[in-house]
């Protein structure tokens, strides 16, 4: 079984190939010092996320909202970092 890709890593692997296009040596053939550079810009990548704007806010709260869950602007920035401080976590 192969290791299940990280979420910086996914990201990597999406920079590299948007920037190369098709034809472009696939991104498991690479070397690791080649793919540092996209790494590292899927981390930065991550923390330019990690603060949602209003809309994304409201939108999340919109698609939880349930009778039993109703949860408030501040829980929804909560699970929001908590969910891309784990995906860079899994990235290191």
């Amino acid at each position: 079984m192969s290791k299940e890709e990280t979420m910086v890593e996914r990201v990597a692997r999406a920079i590299y190939e948007k920037r190369n296009g098709a034809g472009a040596t696939p991104w498991s053939r690479r070397s690791a010092a080649h793919k540092d550079p996209y790494l590292d810009d899927a981390s930065a990548a991550l923390d330019a996320l990690m603060e949602p704007s209003k809309p994304m806010l409201f939108f999340g709260m919109d698609a939880m909202a349930r009778d039993d869950l109703e949860p408030t602007e501040e829980e929804m920035r909560t699970a929001y970092r908590a969910m891309l401080s784990k995906a860079k976590e899994q990235g290191k």
